[in-house]
């Protein structure tokens, strides 16, 4: 059994390689954590945490950093 750990994957613009940066899982305690839940309405069973995306990223190839956006956005 492996453990799959979100992701995200982007092109770096400069060099033209795919990336992949892993989703920030932020620190909280279990009431934040539950707090969020119901904000979000999220079922009891669902064992999941929330994920950030990182605001930047830097291409280990060429050197370049990158603020990042949600896919979709402009």
């Amino acid at each position: 059994m492996v453990e799959l750990i979100p992701a995200y994957v982007w092109d770096c613009p400069n060099c033209g390689r795919e990336k992949f940066e892993r989703g920030l899982v932020p620190e909280m305690s279990p009431e934040e954590l539950q707090e969020i839940r119901d904000e979000l309405g999220v079922p009891e069973d669902d064992m999941g945490y929330p994920i950030m995306m990182p605001s930047f990223v830097t291409c280990p190839s060429c050197g370049v950093t990158f603020r990042t956006l949600h896919y979709g956005d402009e």
